[in-house]
Parts: C-alpha cells; sequence; structure tokens
C-alpha cells in the first residue's frame, strides 16, 4: 500500500493549508461501509491512519460523529466512529446527487485504535468487503 498525496485547500490567500493529520494510503480492496445504524451503503474512495473518505447520496453535516461499521472475510466486523471533516458534491451516479464526504476518526479509547488498526490492515488485503 503507498500513501496517496494529501489533498490541500489554496482558499487561505494562496497558500495550501493541509486538512489531513495523516498520509491517505491507497485501498487495495474493494470496500464498502454502511453506517451502523440503517443499510446506507457509501464506497470507500481512500483511507489512512487519521481517516477516510466516502462516496454516498448522503451529505453529512461538518463536525457530526457517526459509527460505521465494515465487514471483513470471514465475518470481521469492525466498528469506527468517526466525525465529519466536509461533504462536497461530486455529481451524479445512478440518478441520484452524489457527495464525497471526508472523516477522522474518533479515538477516544484503546479500542477505538486497535479497530482503526485492523480497519487498515483489512483494506490492504486484496479482498470485498460487503
Amino acid at each position: 500500500m503507498k500513501p496517496l498525496p494529501a489533498w490541500t485547500d489554496t482558499s487561505t490567500a494562496g497558500r495550501p493549508q493541509s486538512r489531513r493529520s495523516g498520509p491517505r494510503l491507497e485501498v487495495e480492496a474493494v470496500l464498502n461501509g454502511r453506517l451502523a445504524k440503517g443499510n446506507l451503503r457509501m464506497v470507500v474512495h481512500d483511507l489512512g491512519f487519521g481517516g477516510f473518505a466516502v462516496e454516498s447520496p448522503l451529505a453529512f453535516a461538518v463536525g457530526t460523529q457517526h459509527d460505521f461499521r465494515f465487514v471483513g472475510p470471514e465475518g470481521i466486523m469492525v466498528g469506527i466512529r468517526a466525525e465529519t471533516v466536509y461533504s462536497r458534491a461530486v455529481g451524479l451516479r445512478d440518478g441520484m446527487d452524489h457527495v464525497l464526504s471526508g472523516f477522522k476518526y474518533v479515538l477516544e479509547t484503546e479500542d477505538a485504535e486497535r479497530a482503526v488498526e485492523v480497519l487498515l490492515e483489512l483494506a490492504m488485503s486484496p479482498i470485498s468487503f460487503e
């Protein structure tokens, strides 16, 4: 897995301002995430040590926290709490407006930190998740 370049915001006097706390990793597996409550499926675009980005038909409000679940091979389930950092329109998909939303992990416990480690391990595997 190789790091992807961090995206930047040049809205402040032309100076790039990085919004990521760590590099994103190229996802080797096709990851599909879901909100822990409900059945909204999302396509994971990238993830890393600080957070992840998903595309979905739902625009998440910046600053809100959500619980996500990822299910891996052999039924390994990873629950992650994350806070919305940005949400921007990316166009129509299957006749619906879609939004790319970026999240940072909420790491309040050692279990939360371990869940992120497991998620990153699953993402490096060339297996798809549902």
